[in-house]
């Protein structure tokens, strides 16, 4: 990866991560033939250009097709096993604004792990195809693999040893670079009225270095900014959690991690104030906070079907009545759903502010304890 620099600062892998408003690249006919003169792509045939798409819902980009071996008549649209297809993005240069701690820059302040690096994992040959938030954060695929097993898994990126790293780019005296701030207020560590934000967070580690703890690294995290990816992050973290242990508080925290990384580390195209970029942040928190709650809101309900599921599979056999019962079940289950549901965000709004909370069950106590006493005085007289 080359370095990335936005005036006397470098970017960090992390940070220009969040940099996503990618557009489509042409590609001239001498970078063509130069990229046909590489060693590794003597075995494809004459390129052709046509536009891609990787994913449904995203537009048509140009792209360059690469036959393997000599074929009659290949076609993009009717691709071989060993066919190449290239795609050219870039993030246009202008106006960034970043939100992050400066730091000395060091070329070796992070392992440098980007898809499509070779490596070795334990003893075995594999490629880099994702970094995902921790733990296990490494996903890979092996290239040489036994019959029987996985050619993906996730590792952590101690047993990561890249084969084929980029070779470190030059540093300036006074350059510095950009790390994530890291939250670190918990409930033992605050004033009782004061409600746990973003707007507190540790400056150094203990060496007054940077920001980074001690088991963290600044990796780089293809992170867009958008619900989706959260959720997917979220639920990525679930499955490797899944692969250690079934315990549903576990899973139900990795989730958590995952989809609301704990961290602020924001980069944004075009100028803004510092207020500007925290109002966007969290206008992007509230969203991902909607969708986890009803995420989980629907996984409760599902739940619940589920283990309804023998009675509503004898009403299956009753007809009308039996889809009557049915429809009362399901409605059951969506209220049940519903209150345990707000109890449970309650009960997480209670617990970060514990003194408001004091303070609401309060208010029937008092009110209990005064009609206790005006009973109690109009009995005596």
């Amino acid at each position: 990866m080359a370095k990335v620099a936005v005036g006397d600062f470098v970017l960090s892998k992390k940070m220009l991560g969040r940099l996503q408003r990618y557009q489509p690249c042409e590609v001239s006919d001498a970078s063509v033939q130069a990229i046909s003169a590489i060693p590794r792509m003597y075995c494809y045939g004459e390129p052709c250009r046509f536009d891609a798409s990787l994913r449904w819902y995203e537009s048509s980009k140009p792209a360059l097709f690469f036959p393997f071996g000599m074929r009659v008549d290949p076609s993009p649209t009717s691709p071989q096993i060993g066919d190449l297809m290239l795609m050219f993005e870039y993030v246009p240069c202008g106006p960034v604004s970043l939100l992050g701690v400066q730091v000395p820059f060091e070329a070796d302040a992070g392992p440098i792990l980007v898809p499509g690096i070779r490596c070795r994992v334990r003893e075995r040959e594999a490629e880099i195809c994702e970094v995902t938030p921790p733990p296990l954060p490494i996903k890979v695929h092996f290239t040489e693999q036994p019959p029987g097993k996985d050619s993906e898994d996730y590792f952590e990126i101690s047993d990561v040893v890249c084969s084929d790293p980029p070779e470190p780019w030059a540093v300036g005296t006074n350059q510095k670079t950009f790390v994530p701030l890291q939250f670190h207020e918990n409930k033992a560590k605050r004033s009782m009225w004061i409600r746990a934000n973003t707007a507190t967070t540790n400056i150094a580690d203990e060496m007054g270095r940077s920001l980074l703890g001690e088991n963290e690294a600044d990796v780089y995290i293809e992170d867009d900014r958008s619900v989706r990816l959260h959720l997917q992050h979220g639920s990525d973290q679930l499955l490797k959690m899944l692969k250690q242990t079934f315990n549903c508080v576990k899973l139900a925290s990795a989730f958590l991690d995952g989809s609301s990384p704990d961290e602020l580390c924001l980069a944004f195209e075009g100028t803004y104030s510092c207020e500007a970029v925290i109002m966007k942040e969290k206008a992007i928190e509230r969203r991902i906070n909607a969708a986890v709650r009803l995420f989980g809101f629907l996984l409760m309900w599902q739940s619940f079907n589920y283990m309804l599921r023998p009675l509503t599979w004898v009403f299956s056999f009753l007809w009308i009545v039996g889809t009557l019962l049915f429809l009362v079940v399901h409605a059951g289950t969506f209220v049940c759903a519903c209150m345990f549901s707000g109890c449970t965000i309650g009960t997480a709004w209670v617990f970060y502010r514990p003194a408001y909370g004091l303070l609401i069950f309060s208010v029937p106590l008092l009110v209990l304890c005064l009609s206790h006493l005006r009973a109690a005085n109009e009995q005596h007289f």
